[in-house]
């Protein structure tokens, strides 16, 4: 998928370097541009949509056509005749699904560039990736290692106060905190059961034991501890009096202690070309929740249901709607579970993924609003009236189809040899020799009998001379 990711990628990190390396901003563009590229496409859905409400009279009489005839046959019938009619009229109906369905592969590339901005914006190869896996994880071995010394003088406290419980505690929370992050920032690990240390390997590492948990392997907790080390590391440690030796140097000198030496003295240059996910003092690293961590961020999903929900309200507004024989609109079946379900199951999306994924779909409806709005404008549904189906009934009414009759007569009977069969009124076409003409009445399928008789219930023969 490196064709689609990369031309991607390269479109993110200039809009990250219009937008000052500040992600939430680089979105924006990114959204923007994504709507304009689809714009080519938007056009064509909405000339479709615009040539579909030219031929809705003659939809409408089609369907007045077959009103009262709900058999099988008839429904057939009546959808061959609209598909002919769009067909002659040069109206294709899935013609406007093409931008639909692109949204969909535009969203997972997305996503996978959020997922792997080292890969997609800094085009790291896959020895420096590697290094920058590595050092990150030692990086929060490091803290451990303090969390943990401080861990043991507490323990060795016959008679701890409450507040030094309190830290026991905070200190726990904390090193499993930093043990996550490692975990998700290996390939595999493995944990002694007697010692309870873990390993941590990355592939190409020797003696990985056979029985290690696979991990994985996420870019953006190198990000967390690296670009945002202040936001995840120092901070919340500072606020609880922890690893005071540790940060007692700058978080400059901490990260090139973790990530420069004689081999690599480019890696903290290029932590800080990694693109800034704060925004209001927030990391849109972190996946917004309602039940757990609860922050700010839980407004990205309630505007990503919101903006769906009108988005998708003001499409149906300003597209034409599916009509009946009298014009009124149709109710698809689960219809409800679209309007709704939909709006929901983006909002559950936006809690399962990083907040910065979220962010995309609430600027991307919000474009795609404007989008609409603008190409109702320059290209506007038109409307009808109750004159132009008459019209339109008129017309396909007088659109008969031609019934043909076989007669089946002896080898030897020549006497309907010359006989000339003909629809049409005018006797002067009759050729002068004399030969018999016999005229044929036809009739069009709408005057035909509701039911029609299939032989098996026929009355007697006099009672159907007439």
């Amino acid at each position: 998928m490196d064709i689609f990711y990369i031309p991607f990628g390269y479109v993110m990190k200039g809009c990250l370097w219009v937008g000052q390396n500040y992600y939430w901003v680089a979105i924006i563009l990114f959204s923007l541009i994504m709507e304009l590229v689809l714009l080519p496409l938007s056009i064509k859905q909405q000339k479709s949509s615009v040539k579909q409400a030219t031929l809705r009279p003659k939809e409408i009489a089609i369907k007045r056509k077959y009103k009262n005839r709900t058999d099988k046959e008839s429904q057939q019938q009546m959808n061959m005749e609209i598909q002919e009619m769009y067909q002659k009229n040069g109206y294709n109906m899935f013609g406007g699904c093409l931008p639909l369905l692109i949204q969909l592969p535009i969203i997972m590339i997305l996503y996978n560039i959020v997922r792997s901005p080292l890969q997609y914006t800094l085009f790291l190869n896959d020895e420096d990736m590697t290094a920058m896996y590595k050092n990150s994880v030692q990086l929060c071995e490091t803290v451990n290692e303090n969390l943990y010394a401080e861990l043991d003088e507490l323990l060795e406290i016959k008679d701890p106060t409450d507040e030094q419980k309190e830290k026991i505690e905070t200190i726990k929370v904390y090193a499993a905190q930093f043990e996550d992050y490692q975990k998700k920032m290996c390939d595999k690990y493995f944990t002694d059961e007697e010692t309870g240390k873990t390993e941590y390997y990355f592939e190409g590492d020797e003696d990985i034991p056979d029985d290690a948990d696979k991990s994985m392997k996420m870019e953006y907790y190198v990000i967390a501890v690296t670009k945002h080390f202040d936001l995840y590391v120092r901070e919340p440690l500072e606020e609880n009096g922890l690893c005071t030796e540790l940060l007692s140097s700058s978080t400059e000198d901490i990260l090139k202690t973790a990530f420069d030496n004689e081999n690599n003295p480019e890696y903290y240059e290029a932590i800080q070309k990694l693109p800034d996910y704060s925004f209001l003092g927030l990391s849109l690293l972190d996946t917004p929740s309602f039940f757990k961590n609860i922050s700010w961020l839980i407004v990205i999903p309630i505007l990503v249901f919101l903006t769906s929900f009108l988005s998708a309200w003001l499409s149906r507004k300003l597209q034409p709607q599916n009509l009946d024989a009298d014009g009124n609109p149709v109710k698809m079946p689960g219809g409800k579970m679209m309007e709704w379900g939909m709006p929901l199951l983006s909002m559950y999306f936006a809690c399962s993924f990083q907040a910065a994924l979220g962010v995309y779909w609430v600027w991307r409806s919000i474009f795609s609003m404007g989008k609409q709005l603008l190409l109702a404008k320059l290209y506007p549904i038109p409307t009808y009236t109750e004159e132009e189906i008459k019209a339109a009934i008129k017309e396909v009414t007088k659109a008969k189809k031609k019934k043909k009759i076989v007669i089946e007569v002896d080898e030897d009977d020549h006497s309907y040899d010359k006989l000339k069969v003909s629809d049409s009124d005018d006797d002067a076409e009759a050729p002068a020799t004399g030969t018999r003409k016999i005229k044929m009445l036809t009739v069009d399928d709408s005057e035909l009998p509701e039911k029609r008789s299939t032989g098996l219930d026929s009355k007697p023969e006099t009672e159907n001379k007439e």
